[in-house]
């Protein structure tokens, strides 16, 4: 989040223009809710900071839009203090606290040449005020296509069959307050023609310590193995090596023979994808993952840190998941062979070199 830095001059600058249009979604509020808006329940969060002097400076471009507000100092997990921004009324349903932020939001909107303030600065959330609340940016989930890359809108996402959530446009699934923390289940459909794809989560101090995405697999008509790798964000680039008899397919030869390279991630979290079209039965698959970010320090254990999961998918069906052994070190992951168009010889050795084959 960027840090609010101005003096007197500027903050009266921005707040030139008249706020009536807030004004008038505020009343709006007030005429639509059957609900009183004193309630206990809900919490609109304008801002985090890590110092107080921020928070009030916040505060006051706030109360100058004609929105009260107020700061709270909060402990966190790690020891440090938050200084978090609320608006000054607590909300009894999560619908009426969406229609406030969404007000806010509008009002904000409505200041010309505001960077200091944007739609990720403010959220909802049920949690107490005396606890730590996660920001939103550690609190969804991403669908993807897995060969593609692009966020998939409208998949249904059902969470430890309690919570069933949507995708929006963005391919984003906001995790609803009342997740506690641990492990959690979910399940990803997307319609008829992609394959459910079940799999989990973890949420440690209201954040999400997993990998925070997942890449769901188009079906097709025609013989195919697909491998899928995503990771997380460190390092930030791992690339698929897919190598038959006679062809090697990387990020420097995207396409050869059957083989093909469909997506190359280079900035974290992936989905790096390769697909074999009409595997041989006569052939032998090998498939690898490196470790470019750190190519030139052998000894480095980034990869084996990075969370990193394989996605084996054969014809329309998922074969297996494949997750890297932590605390090893090498920039080479040689996780399995494909034999027979579709006996997996499991290989899962962390290597320094990749070797001759």
């Amino acid at each position: 989040m960027k840090k609010l830095c101005y003096n007197k001059l500027e903050i009266f600058k921005i707040l030139e223009k008249p706020m009536k249009k807030f004004v008038k979604i505020l009343f709006l509020l007030f005429a639509m809710s059957s609900y009183s808006l004193f309630a206990e329940d809900w919490f609109v969060c304008l801002g985090s900071y890590t110092n107080v002097s921020d928070a009030e400076a916040c505060v006051l471009v706030f109360q100058n839009l004609g929105i009260s507000a107020y700061v709270k100092e909060l402990g966190t997990n790690s020891g440090t203090t938050q200084y978090r921004v609320f608006y000054n009324e607590k909300i009894e349903t999560q619908d009426t606290a969406l229609l406030m932020r969404k007000a806010i939001l509008n009002s904000i909107g409505a200041l010309e040449e505001n960077s200091l303030i944007n739609e990720n600065d403010i959220w909802i959330s049920s949690i107490e005020q005396t606890r730590f609340i996660a920001h939103p940016e550690k609190r969804r989930l991403i669908i993807k296509d897995s060969t593609t890359g692009n966020p998939i809108d409208n998949a249904e996402v059902k969470i430890d069959r309690r919570w069933n959530l949507l995708s929006d446009d963005y391919g984003v699934v906001p995790l609803p307050a009342e997740i506690p923390d641990g492990n959690h289940i979910i399940l990803v459909i997307k319609g008829e023609e992609y394959i459910p794809l079940e799999s989990s989560f973890v949420l440690t101090s209201g954040e999400i310590t997993s990998i925070p995405q997942y890449s769901i697999v188009k079906k097709v008509d025609f013989d195919r193995i697909q491998i899928v790798l995503e990771w997380g964000a460190y390092p930030s680039d791992l690339d698929s090596h897919i190598l038959s008899s006679n062809h090697h397919v990387f990020y420097g030869c995207k396409v050869s023979g059957n083989l093909d390279l469909d997506v190359d991630d280079t900035t974290s979290y992936g989905p790096e994808t390769v697909t074999i079209r009409d595997p041989s039965e006569n052939d032998v698959y090998r498939y690898y993952v490196h470790n470019f970010s750190s190519k030139d320090y052998t000894s480095d254990s980034g990869l084996s840190n990075s969370s990193a999961k394989i996605t084996l998918i054969i014809g329309n069906e998922i074969a297996g998941v494949f997750n890297v052994t932590p605390n090893q070190q090498g920039v080479w992951w040689h996780v399995f062979d494909i034999k027979n168009k579709n006996q997996i010889v499991v290989v899962d050795e962390v290597t320094r070199t990749r070797g001759s084959n």
